[in-house]
């Protein structure tokens, strides 16, 4: 079985732009985190070690939350790093070094609390339109190289990052902290994001927002779990999915692999050695997968021309085009999922928090099991309810081909 492997920085800074620019509703959604969990970061990554009481004991008492005189607290959080950061209470200033953190604080009500931002969350003018003004400070293609005397100058109360399989992360925190807070979420996996979202509701006093928005989250994620969960190895679709053309991901990224095991699928490369990479087209025909899903990225990358879709795209052509691309390779021509037709599209840019991409994905694979189902459905209540914005998805945005 002959697999090509890119170049160790290539694969990994493809991978890297990838997933903090991406999807899987995981976005979906996720839009990436650590290629893989650490062994040693327990699934609730992110977590408040101690909330403070409104009569908070003294520092001699606990050590770890503290009331002060001019009201504000001080409470002790482990980020996804396994680190303790202490933040000071009301948390008022931001500064957010990837886009997840800008997504859960719209979700929370308290993206006006922002003061700068990365250049994914910039890209994204749709839906954070409302920051578009505001100073940019992650700009390379490691997250870790920041402007650090800009978010100085700003004095943010705290700095939003994540954990990435990049250096720098020490550098950054050694610079920024005590004076700024340095928080890195991780968000792998459903428990992650859930704590992410529990973790932030709690520094911005929104636990209601949080609670609500992870009902929402869970009670779809359970619906959709709930249905597989029962397949049979045989009943589940063998599925090959490609993050650019035939570089793919193996079990170990669960940003991507959930998208296929959590909606009663099995990941053609999961037992690929290297975590994610370029891999021979021979394997994929070996497999011989019943369904292929392709990432559609709107922006050029990797030497690829984008492909036009998102939110300000209301034409089907340019997505169209691409799945055709795929289903006339004419390596692939014998592959089952290119026979029946089962090849799909799903965009990049779908909410990187959200169960948008677990419900396209579930329709795809498993019709019978979902009739009931509807994801745009599931998406336009995210828009709507949990991000306000004013926007019909029945009239715009282009995000997955063909719809089921």
């Amino acid at each position: 079985m002959k697999k090509t492997i890119l170049g160790t920085v290539t694969a990994l800074m493809c991978f890297i732009l990838l997933i903090s620019g991406a999807v899987g509703c995981k976005e979906s959604g996720q839009a990436a985190g650590e290629a893989a969990a650490s062994e040693e970061t327990s699934e609730e990554a992110t977590v408040v070690k101690e909330t403070a009481e409104e009569t908070a004991a003294s520092e001699e008492d606990t050590g770890e939350t503290i009331a002060t005189e001019n009201n504000s607290e001080t409470i002790t959080v482990i980020d996804g790093s396994g680190r303790e950061v202490i933040v000071t209470k009301p948390v008022s200033r931001v500064a957010v070094g990837i886009q997840v953190p800008s997504e859960i604080m719209k979700i929370l009500g308290v993206d006006d609390r922002i003061v700068a931002i990365d250049r994914v969350t910039a890209a994204s003018d749709f839906i954070y339109s409302n920051l578009m003004e505001l100073p940019l400070i992650q700009t390379e293609d490691n997250h870790y190289i920041i402007d650090s005397e800009k978010i100085i100058e700003l004095s943010p109360d705290v700095f939003i990052t994540a954990v990435l399989p990049l250096e720098g992360f020490e550098d950054v925190v050694s610079t920024l902290e005590p004076e700024i807070s340095v928080i890195a979420l991780s968000y792998n996996t459903t428990e992650e994001i859930l704590a992410n979202v529990e973790l932030m509701g709690k520094l911005f006093d929104r636990e209601e927002e949080a609670a609500e928005y992870m009902n929402f989250y869970k009670s779809n994620f359970d619906m959709i779990t709930e249905r597989v969960a029962d397949l049979t190895e045989e009943e589940k679709k063998r599925v090959y999915f490609e993050m650019l053309p035939y570089f793919s991901i193996n079990d170990m990224v669960p940003v991507y692999s959930d998208l296929i095991f959590l909606t009663g699928g099995s990941n053609i490369l999961g037992e690929m050695e290297q975590m994610y990479g370029q891999v021979d087209p021979e394997w994929i025909i070996e497999e011989d997968p019943e369904v292929i899903i392709s990432q559609a990225v709107p922006y050029s990358f990797g030497g690829y021309e984008p492909v036009e879709s998102g939110y300000k795209v209301n034409d089907y052509t340019g997505i169209e085009a691409f799945r055709d691309s795929v289903l006339n390779r004419s390596e692939l021509s014998e592959v089952t999922a290119v026979k029946e037709g089962n090849v799909y599209i799903i965009q990049s840019e779908l909410p990187q928090t959200c169960v948008v991409g677990l419900a396209y994905m579930a329709k795809w694979l498993h019709p019978e099991l979902f009739e009931d189902l509807d994801p745009k459905a599931l998406h336009q209540e995210y828009l709507t309810r949990f991000l306000g914005i004013d926007y019909d998805l029945d009239k715009h945005g282009v995000f997955v081909y063909p719809e089921p």
